[in-house]
């Protein structure tokens, strides 16, 4: 009887020692998943904002060159240019809509047409030279003109594209004349205050098309 409960007491200290060391262990790991928890919490957030980032793909438009090659069928391979329409011209599917179309959009349109022609039709769509992305300023800067619009680029970007503003520009009455669903906007802009950090929103990422006006 004294050999049982001996056995008894080993086994109730050897129970308690292990869930004392267990409990150890799980009060040294909260720390670190509570550490963790606010990078977790982040992580949809930085998700967000670098898609956020993230341009979209770019539109074709008139006067556009664009190269469509179709694996193993060279006569229906061509180096094309939007036309002022919007439509570019194939072998065997004709007049098709490019303008608006992204080129991925275009390579899968193309594809669903060949089909008809050519068996599992594989179609590359290459942008050659962008013609269609242009804005314009006028008024008193130094070097009024149009501009190519390769990428983001704000109001107060193409004024220091074009030189600066000259002496005598109305600072605080600078414009962007915008096409809006058929519609002419004029989005008014106070370079004074834009360039000294105050109205930043009226610094806009300008569209194709645009034309910046310094009276």
């Amino acid at each position: 009887g004294e050999r049982q409960h001996r056995r008894g007491t080993r086994a109730r200290i050897a129970l308690a020692t292990c869930a004392s060391a267990i409990g150890m262990v799980l009060a040294s790991e909260a720390p670190r998943v509570k550490a963790q928890e606010p990078a977790s919490a982040a992580a949809p957030a930085e998700v967000v904002a670098e898609a956020a980032t993230r341009a979209p793909e770019f539109a074709l438009g008139p006067e556009d060159v664009i190269s469509v090659l179709v694996w193993r069928e060279p006569e229906l391979s061509h180096e094309l240019t939007v036309r002022p329409d919007g439509f570019i011209t194939l072998p065997l599917v004709n007049d098709v809509l490019a303008s608006g179309k992204t080129p991925t959009e275009l390579r899968a349109h193309l594809q669903q047409l060949l089909r008809v022609y050519v068996k599992d039709p594989s179609v590359t769509v290459i942008v050659r030279q962008i013609h269609s992305r242009k804005v314009s300023i006028t008024g008193a800067v130094a070097n009024p003109g149009t501009y190519p619009l390769l990428g983001p680029m704000r109001a107060l970007d193409l004024i220091a594209r074009a030189g600066g503003l000259l002496p005598a520009a109305d600072r605080r009455h600078v414009s962007v004349l915008r096409t809006d669903r058929g519609a002419r906007v004029s989005l008014p802009i106070d370079y004074e205050s834009v360039a000294h950090g105050l109205h930043v929103w009226q610094d806009v990422v300008l569209r194709p098309g645009d034309t910046l006006v310094v009276p």
